[in-house]
């Protein structure tokens, strides 16, 4: 076991290895399926987004569901650019978390703040990072926040669905070049893979390529405890060829009133309706006429359905703990069968 590996393993005792963990996905991540994660050796994020006002109610709903667990074994998945850091760190007392996910800064030093603020009210809580490309980590590492970052969580965007960095790479390029830049920086930080593995196969790959666990979003809203839409479920489970039928689009956000994004972010979501017309020109306001009115009954062929490109593998809905367990042990067993084929070749 790496280095890495065993760190980890040692911060969230409660897992089993290799970490499966669950994206925080913003009005979709619960209590109910990170408390699932969890029971089957996983690491759940509740998805609280940028609009804090209900995390307080969100933990204490958590901590009905496993009582007497303290810190309670699950993380809280934070977008900074708009958050609340005084109403978050409030929201923690209560019921803190072993881990909490950060992603999307405006700037270095918001990160920064977020960073060195969280330490220095809860120096046990474990600060996870999401980044999706080199230059971000370089200067993470080498600022003032630098030592409090527990967890880095590389983001291969060509693959991963969701708002992230709008150029960027698979995880096959940034992983490998994450844990070159972090031993060269002479720390011992575990990577996580996020970004188009949705089975065992997929993750043993990611794991191949150096990560000590992975995350997956996509496979997570086609379980019965996501909060997801049926209608979204449906969708998705008859969407094949993940890599022409998803794309990197800031026209759902621009309808759904996200629009607010930092530049340097979209999301990929379903290709629909709604992306085939603003390609072929049709005007905002007439996309975001139609948009409203699907949003009104309920059309998904026109609403905004963000997934990975992995979403083609999905045949069904699994529980959330049935499927930590079968891409933990199928990423084992995926491993396994790959030495026996081609060692002493």
């Amino acid at each position: 076991m790496s280095k890495e590996t065993a760190l980890l393993k040692s911060m969230f005792s409660f897992t089993k290895t290799p970490l499966i963990c669950s994206a925080p996905m913003l009005g979709t991540t619960g209590p109910d399926l990170i408390t699932a994660v969890y029971k089957s050796g996983g690491l759940g994020f509740l998805g609280a987004g940028f609009d804090l006002t209900n995390l307080s109610a969100n933990l204490a709903h958590t901590h009905s569901l496993l009582p007497d667990i303290t810190p309670l074994p699950i993380g809280i998945g934070v977008i900074l650019f708009r958050a609340d850091l005084s109403l978050f760190l409030s929201s923690l007392k209560s019921h803190p978390p072993v881990a909490v996910w950060f992603f999307a800064p405006e700037t270095a030093e918001q990160l920064d703040t977020w960073i060195i603020n969280t330490k220095s009210h809860y120096p046990q809580i474990k600060i996870f990072v999401q980044l999706g490309s080199v230059k971000e980590l370089k200067a993470l590492l080498a600022g003032p926040a630098g030592e409090g970052i527990d967890v880095i969580v590389a983001q291969g965007v060509a693959d991963s669905g969701g708002h992230g960095l709008c150029r960027g790479a698979s995880v096959v390029g940034l992983v490998p070049e994450f844990r070159n830049v972090i031993r060269e920086s002479g720390r011992v930080i575990p990577v996580l893979a996020a970004g188009g593995i949705v089975d065992g196969c997929g993750a043993a790959a990611a794991l191949a390529l150096g990560a000590s666990g992975v995350v997956m979003g996509t496979r997570f809203i086609l379980t019965p405890e996501c909060a997801a839409a049926d209608g979204f479920k449906e969708y998705l489970l008859n969407l094949s060829d993940g890599g022409q039928n998803t794309t990197r689009t800031r026209i759902f956000d621009t309808l759904r009133g996200t629009g607010f994004w930092p530049q340097q972010y979209n999301g990929r979501g379903a290709m629909n309706g709604t992306l085939r017309d603003d390609e072929s020109g049709m005007a905002e306001s007439e996309n975001r006429e139609l948009y409203e009115k699907a949003l009104a009954s309920g059309d998904w062929e026109r609403l905004t359905m963000f997934c990975g490109t992995g979403v083609g593998s999905i045949q069904d809905l699994q529980p959330a703990g049935e499927v930590v367990v079968s891409v933990r042990d199928g990423a084992v067993k995926a491993l396994w069968e790959a030495a026996q084929e081609f060692a002493g070749l």
